[in-house]
């Protein structure tokens, strides 16, 4: 169905499937960039950046504010954080000014609530 390696055989077209190490960085890749996509869809889903915007929060105040436990919380912070939205310092997370821009939207405009929560 494929070709043989060499390129011949039904239905290859003349290219040759060989396997390569560029397959399995692309595969680590797309999964560390799913994953990352993950913590975005889930901070907006929790309200992680309503949260945030007004002020610096501990891990522990963030999940109470968002009804979520500390434990997953912080994955998703660390997920946030290798984006550039989010930093920790002195054990409370606030949004970067990349964050802040992203969930805010452009200057002079309304912030954006994206968890229905004004």
């Amino acid at each position: 169905m494929f070709g043989n390696h060499d390129g011949s055989g039904p239905g290859s077209g003349g290219m040759e499937l060989t396997r390569t190490n560029a397959g399995a960085g692309g595969l680590l890749s797309g999964l560390m960039h799913a994953s990352l996509m993950e913590a975005v869809y889930a901070a907006v889903d929790l309200g992680i950046p309503d949260e945030l915007l007004t002020r610096p929060l501990t891990v522990e105040e963030l999940a109470a504010a968002c009804g979520c436990r500390p434990g997953p919380l912080v994955r998703i912070v660390r997920g946030l954080s290798v984006l550039g939205i989010t930093t920790q310092e002195d054990g409370y997370v606030a949004l970067t000014e990349t964050g802040e821009d992203l969930f805010q939207g452009a200057a002079g405009h309304a912030p954006v609530s994206f968890s229905g929560r004004r």
